[in-house]
């Protein structure tokens, strides 16, 4: 991930964003190979929404039972260290999972797992493991940990060909707590790299 690092530094230099009235496009803001990242602001908040788009060398199958594996998320989402599936309702699956970022008081949320599927024009089947914060199970979340509530996104994987996939991790977080926005922005442009980087290393070491 040197390469990432360095393209990191560029990063910087951007100006934070700031609230807008509406959607916009999104910008990209790192590419390194075959990953993309772009960040775009969000209406009425002061932290972007941000979207990763990376080639992992290894079938859809095999990347996709990582992800839909929340409990596994630990080895995926920098910082987590805990992911925990309290229950199910309907089409939703709850878990809890922490966050413990260098520096920064630990970070504590629920959140509400759906799947899907749909066809895409070409005939490839992606897969979708979308989530948003819940309410539910608020009594497991530790008090003394930061209490999140703005966390939204999802995770795409679809086939290229029998070999490779291409995955999309789009998330709407704000990690609360008094961390300027910039630095937040910055952390999950890097953050987004790595948990790409971590998905291809976990699914090709799977394959072997």
């Amino acid at each position: 991930m040197s390469a990432v690092a360095a393209a990191l530094v560029l990063v910087v230099a951007l100006p934070a964003a700031h609230p807008v009235a509406g959607p916009v496009p999104f910008r990209e803001v790192l590419r390194v190979d075959d990953l993309v990242v772009a960040e775009r602001p969000r209406p009425g908040r002061a932290v972007n929404e941000v979207r990763a788009v990376g080639i992992v060398d290894a079938p859809a199958d095999a990347v996709w039972a990582l992800v839909e594996n929340v409990e596994r998320h630990t080895e995926l989402l920098p910082d987590t260290t805990v992911s925990r599936v309290l229950g199910r309702t309907g089409e939703d699956t709850f878990v809890l999972q922490r966050s413990e970022p260098a520096l920064l008081d630990p970070r504590e949320y629920v959140i509400a797992t759906r799947t899907t599927t749909t066809t895409l024009p070409t005939g490839a089947i992606a897969r979708m493991l979308s989530w948003r914060a819940s309410t539910a199970f608020a009594d497991v979340i530790d008090r003394r940990a930061v209490h999140v509530t703005d966390n939204t996104g999802s995770v795409t994987v679809e086939a290229i060909d029998a070999t490779r996939s291409r995955v999309t991790l789009q998330i709407s977080i704000d990690p609360a707590g008094f961390v300027p926005p910039l630095l937040v922005n910055l952390a999950q442009t890097g953050g987004m790299a790595q948990a790409l980087h971590a998905l291809s290393m976990q699914a090709r070491a799977a394959r072997r």
